[in-house]
């Protein structure tokens, strides 16, 4: 099952060191609003990159003993809207965010084992050391409409797009973007129908680094491209406190080769707010 239509782009996670749960990094963040309103505001933060900190016996790790270097996000934010979703002007953010990593690591050609490349091969790849990666996003969301005749229903579009350091991200492309509903029908002015796409390409240069393998006459390796998804879902909501939320996926390239046949998921997720 693929988590990759998130709040978060997920590739930032995996093209830099930045974490997130149930991991946690020593960090510090401020934020300011330059206007005196919540119209504009400039996040900037700082935190550990700790390769480690996931390891067994790690749960409770609150040194920075294993620590590679130090993520620095920035974000800049434009914000337009009413005090919430049901009155005034719709909501709309726009955010443009970068980072840099000050850690030492592999570049791209060390991720070749992801995509399951035979040892023997692997032997021959270019890995060399990097310092200082780096990466940006863009997200969007939109209210599109209120409906007149109760304004606690509604639609919403959202979408991202990153961009990864060419010489050490294994998704250096990332796009996902989606459609949510609420209130769907009128019995159900709180439960949510949501479509949603992502799309991930895989660095170039591994693609054509196992395409010039291939053309050497090595056998039993998939060239990498991407993978993209689909999903929708139905937010189902008997209580303002319970969430039931089936839905199905459909994965194109899973793994980011053609290795695998594409697959039909069904998920189902269910949460609970106190």
């Amino acid at each position: 099952e693929s988590n990759a239509i998130c709040g978060m782009p997920q590739s930032i996670a995996y093209n830099s060191g930045y974490s997130y749960y149930p991991t946690a990094h020593p960090g510090a963040w401020v934020k300011f609003y330059p206007a005196g309103n919540n119209h504009y505001s400039i996040q900037f933060g700082a935190y550990s990159v700790d390769p480690t900190i996931g390891n067994r016996h790690n749960g409770w790790k609150m040194n920075l003993h294993g620590a590679t270097g130090t993520f620095l996000p920035f974000q800049l934010v434009w914000h337009q809207g009413g005090k919430d979703d049901y009155s005034g002007p719709l909501q709309t953010n726009v955010k443009i965010g970068g980072y840099w990593d000050s850690s030492e690591v592999n570049n791209v050609y060390s991720h070749l084992g992801t995509f399951d490349i035979p040892a023997q091969y692997l032997v021959s790849a270019p890995v060399s050391k990097v310092r200082g990666r780096f990466g940006g996003w863009f997200q969007f969301d939109r209210m599109l409409e209120r409906d007149e005749n109760d304004p606690n229903r509604g639609t919403s579009f959202f979408a991202s797009f990153t961009w990864g350091d060419p010489r050490t991200s294994v998704a250096p492309y990332f796009v996902d973007w989606g459609l949510t509903r609420k209130g769907t029908f009128p019995t159900r002015p709180n439960d949510t129908v949501s479509l949603g796409m992502k799309m991930m390409w895989v660095n170039p240069k591994l693609t054509s680094w196992v395409r010039e393998l291939q053309g050497t006459g090595a056998t039993g390796i998939y060239k990498p491209s991407g993978e993209h998804a689909i999903e929708l879902n139905y937010g189902w909501r008997p209580t303002p406190w319970l969430l039931i939320r089936p839905g199905a996926q459909y994965i194109w390239s899973m793994g980011g080769t053609n290795k695998y046949k594409n697959p039909l998921i069904l998920d189902f997720e269910t949460g609970i707010t106190l």
